[in-house]
């Protein structure tokens, strides 16, 4: 509903279950915008500069460093100039370490996302849902690097 009647959703997941069970609420909502896309790889395989806004939350604990770098280099290059990246960092060193990100702190998965050319723009405490439990979390947005933005 937010991206309006032209807009796309694309929904990229591993889990064939999970795509299931998303796709069941958008037909109950009555939404055709949402395309599921099943692959486990740590890339967005979509055309260069297509898409507006790119939201990995909750996600980026499952992938080695190596690959949350092709996650960050695949966003940035099918992200049109002035879209964004939004990220829910869960599961790093100081909120409910998990796998990969678990002896990373926020700055380190700052200065992560912007060596793939990225900038911070903004970021913010927010509630949200995480695993039916609403908490306070770091949605951390950023906009593509352009040479206009250095100092």
């Amino acid at each position: 509903k937010v991206v309006g009647p032209t807009g796309i959703v694309y929904a990229i997941e591993r889990e064939a279950s999970v795509i299931d069970v998303l796709m069941e609420t958008t037909r109950a909502a009555e939404l055709d915008n949402v395309r599921p896309i099943i692959s486990g790889k740590p890339a967005i395989d979509l055309p260069a500069e297509s898409v507006n806004v790119i939201l990995l939350y909750d996600v980026l604990h499952y992938f080695t460093e190596d690959e949350r770098k092709k996650l960050y280099r695949s966003a940035n290059i099918v992200l049109k100039d002035d879209g964004f990246l939004s990220v829910f960092p869960k599961h790093y060193k100081s909120n409910s370490p998990m796998w990969y990100l678990a002896e990373l702190g926020l700055i380190d998965i700052i200065n992560e996302i912007e060596k793939c050319h990225f900038v911070l723009r903004d970021d913010n405490e927010k509630r949200l849902i995480h695993d039916d439990i609403i908490e306070k979390g770091i949605i951390l947005n950023f906009k593509k690097y352009k040479a206009s933005d250095e100092v």
